[in-house]
This record gives C-alpha cells, sequence and structure tokens, in this order.
C-alpha cells in the first residue's frame, strides 16, 4: 500500500489501536493528524511518526465537542491542506451493569462514541466534498 502524498486523521491516535493505525498510514507514505484527549499521548505519538520522515500534528481535542472538531479540522487545512482519510477511533466505556450504570456515565459514553462520529464526519465530510476525494472509516 502506498500513501504517499496523503494525509491521515485518527481520532484517538495517542494510544491503542488508534495509535496503531496512525502508525500504519505513516508507515505507508501518509501525513498525519493525531488526534487525542491526552496532550502527553498525542506528543509521543506524533514523535514516533516524524521519525518515520512523515508529517505529523497533534491535536488534543474531545470529538464530542463541536467547537474543537471545527478547530481540528481547520488546522489539519492549514498544515497539510487537505484531509484524505478520516478514522473515526476514538471511543470510551464506562463498563458497568446496566440497571447500575447511572445517566451521567450513559451520556457520556454516547457523547464520544456516537456524537464524537458525527462531528468528525460533519467537518472532514464537508471537507472532502470540498475536494472531491476522500475516505472515511469509523471503527
Amino acid at each position: 500500500m502506498n500513501f504517499s502524498g496523503k494525509t491521515a486523521l485518527v481520532t484517538g491516535a495517542g494510544s491503542g489501536i488508534g495509535k496503531a493505525i496512525a502508525m500504519f498510514f505513516a508507515n505507508h507514505g501518509a501525513d498525519i493528524v493525531v488526534n487525542d484527549i491526552s496532550t502527553e499521548n498525542a506528543d509521543a505519538t506524533v514523535k514516533e511518526i516524524e521519525a518515520l520522515g512523515r508529517g505529523a500534528v497533534p491535536f488534543c481535542a474531545n470529538v464530542a465537542n463541536q467547537h474543537e472538531v471545527r478547530e481540528m479540522f481547520e488546522l489539519a487545512k492549514s498544515q497539510f491542506t487537505k484531509v484524505d482519510i478520516l478514522v473515526n477511533n476514538a471511543g470510551i466505556t464506562r463498563d458497568g451493569f446496566l440497571l447500575k450504570m447511572d445517566e451521567k456515565d450513559w451520556d457520556l459514553v454516547m457523547d464520544v462514541n456516537l456524537k464524537g462520529v458525527f462531528n468528525c464526519c460533519k467537518f472532514g465530510g464537508a471537507m472532502m466534498v470540498e475536494q472531491n476525494y476522500g475516505k472515511i472509516v469509523n471503527i
């Protein structure tokens, strides 16, 4: 696979599956926007990507916050001019027995796992329509 000349924005890319996805794209030539809620984790992933000779920029944003997501895509456009691939990977869990789960935990999971995908697809999709190209992967 060759992603040279492509830019991927990966949410939740500071650790785990998201980091592995970001590293995969970087290893295959893409520049990466590394989104994570943790500045420390995002910066560490960026350093690893840059060590491969690829461009990378961190952006700490809560994907459930539409304003922060808008800013993230504006940064991506200013740094790399486009986003070719959006991977909606960010997600959280609040494990617990349904009958004991409180509404606050339920709302938090729904905001990150569903609203976050909506927010990223909204702004990423608009950018992709404008550039007549793009791929979105929802995990």
